[in-house]
């Protein structure tokens, strides 16, 4: 048999010795509420959070997956230190007016490969690029960019170039 506890609009269930845990419906939304001075805390292998049937939050025995759109008013990343015992390191996320994505790298050479997943990925008429030459001046420039590849080349036309690169894009999504 089954039996369900019914409550009728704003009728809560309680616990806890004073009432700290409550659920209810208040005839349009639903609640749970911790009015306890301890944390509300959910022990799971998974949790699952759903808006219309569609999985928006989901843990994962790695952390958490977020499918959709994620906003926050401040982004950071705090790590123990390094080297430092006891410190910790945190910074802040660098925000702009679009989704970027970037690659970079030191390189000999006057071609610059991007990953072979960039042209799905990002909008070409985006992509900027910032050369510093290494061991001295080298007057680097960009040459041209297309079939998803930098060439780069110098002022002086020397046979050796040695620079470090970053090479940055809008996302196409």
């Amino acid at each position: 048999d089954k039996t369900d506890l019914r409550l009728n609009d704003n009728n809560k269930i309680k616990l806890g010795t004073s009432g700290d845990l409550q659920i209810y419906h208040d005839g349009s939304n639903s609640y749970i509420k911790d009015q306890g001075t301890g944390q509300l805390i959910i022990d799971s292998d998974g949790v699952t959070l759903q808006h219309s049937t569609a999985t928006k939050l989901q843990t994962t025995s790695t952390g958490v997956t977020v499918t959709g759109l994620l906003s926050a008013t401040t982004k950071s990343f705090d790590i123990e230190h390094p080297s430092k015992d006891g410190m910790r390191l945190r910074y802040g996320s660098l925000e702009g007016p679009e989704n970027g994505v970037y690659v970079r790298g030191k390189s000999k050479e006057k071609v610059i490969l991007l990953p072979d997943y960039w042209p799905d990925l990002i909008h070409e008429d985006t992509i900027t690029v910032q050369l510093t030459a290494i061991g001295g001046k080298q007057e680097l420039f960009v040459e041209d960019i297309k079939d998803n590849k930098v060439y780069v080349n110098c002022a002086k036309q020397l046979a050796d170039v040695h620079y470090f690169y970053y090479v940055q894009a809008e996302r196409k999504d």
